[in-house]
């Protein structure tokens, strides 16, 4: 796969229908490259993903990408990033997004855990992105950390955007290209995804769920490894309490409930609805449910329980040190993320197939051409998550 270099590309100082001049190439993934474009008749940045040549000349991946756009271009929420246009260029399929600039939630947690406060807002905005995106009868089913982008805005603080359709069913969607196929993160796939069973709103829940826990004590609920061993434990064990992982936090009752409920194994005993979660979350002290507005993620308040245990040291030092962890990075275009393996990992339900190097690799069921032997990070450009 010899795809031109960013000193020989020559898409850029191109122009694509007659309105987005291609600006300059930001990164390159397995599937895809993505460019800072401008919009010319309002000279606003955007951002332009195409997919790989190779790619391109895969019907599957051609409808897996136009899945992907479609879905996007539902979306008009302030917490999902959407797409603006769709078209192809030289038999090159292109989608038009978003420019987003910041840190991703897993930048964040490179300092250890997010406040309270600060992950339980994250949170709600997450889940009211998700509840509008759900509305559209699109499933996100790779919910994590890497696709969870934090931007500052004057004014409102800290917003939180969900990133990277690129695995989303849609639910009038029939392609035939993802029947009992098993598609995710590892660690964030609920059971009934490692089965290739029907997905719904419950399994994005459940990834959030696992996302929640992660952001409150900075650790996976699960770890292993190998991946065999990890899908095992997201069908089998229950996950740790966070009282046992971080006791000194002082975590309620309710909070431990209702991340249980959000990680349950069978989708029907999970919550039905983001609207429903989020809720739960206001029932268990996390400060009011934020929906479908956004909220600054320093608003949030976490109510102190008086039967939650007493930190070894005093609450107001707790929070200052997470706090000074937790600053945002002064970084202008996104952050690396930890090293992940290749975006696309043959497996079939039946006989896991599983590289060594796990923790962050996304699993799709199918042939791919593999990438470069060389390390990948991970990298927010715009509204494109990819692999470099």
């Amino acid at each position: 796969m010899n795809e031109p270099t960013s000193v020989t590309d020559p898409r850029i100082g191109s122009v694509l229908q007659e309105r987005y001049r291609i600006i300059e190439r930001l990164a390159a993934g397995g599937m895809g490259v993505v460019y800072r474009g401008e919009r010319l008749e309002v000279g606003k940045s955007v951002a332009i993903k195409f997919l790989h040549a190779w790619a391109a000349r895969d019907d599957d991946f051609r409808k897996r990408f136009q899945v992907e756009a479609r879905a996007m271009s539902r979306l008009t929420h302030p917490c999902c990033v959407s797409v603006i246009d769709f078209g192809v260029d030289q038999e090159s399929p292109y989608m038009v997004m978003d420019f987003v600039t910041g840190d991703t939630l897993r930048g964040l947690l490179r300092d250890g855990p997010l406040p309270p406060a600060r992950a339980l807002s994250a949170l709600r905005q997450v889940l009211a992105g998700l509840a509008h995106a759900h509305d559209q009868g699109i499933i996100h089913r790779d919910i994590k950390p890497e696709n969870i982008i934090v931007t500052h805005a004057v004014g409102l603080g800290e917003q939180v955007r969900i990133l990277d359709f690129g695995l989303a069913k849609l639910r009038d969607e029939v392609t035939g290209i993802t029947s009992g196929m098993m598609l995710g993160t590892p660690s964030y796939m609920a059971p009934e995804q490692i089965h290739g069973e029907p997905v719904g709103p419950p399994t994005d829940l459940y990834a959030t769920g696992v996302l929640l826990y992660e952001l409150l004590t900075g650790k996976k609920p699960f770890n292993a490894t190998s991946n065999a061993e990890l899908l095992r434990m997201q069908r089998e064990v229950t996950p740790p309490r966070l009282r046992d992982v971080a006791p000194d936090a002082g975590f309620s009752a309710e909070l431990e409930a209702t991340l249980a409920k959000a990680m349950e194994k069978a989708p029907g005993d999970r919550f039905q609805s983001a609207t429903e979660f989020l809720a739960a979350l206001e029932g268990a002290g996390a400060g009011p449910a934020v929906f479908p507005g956004v909220a600054g993620v320093g608003d949030a308040t976490v109510t102190p329980r008086p039967s939650s245990p007493t930190p070894s040291r005093p609450r107001e030092e707790v929070l200052a040190t997470r706090n000074a962890r937790a600053q945002p990075r002064v970084t202008p275009v996104g952050l690396e993320a930890e090293a992940r393996a290749p975006e696309a990992l043959p497996v079939v339900p039946t006989e896991l197939v599983v590289k060594k190097e796990e923790s962050e690799a996304t699993v799709r069921s199918g042939s791919v051409p593999p990438p470069s032997a060389r390390s990948r990070s991970r990298r927010m450009w715009g509204g494109a998550a990819v692999i470099t």
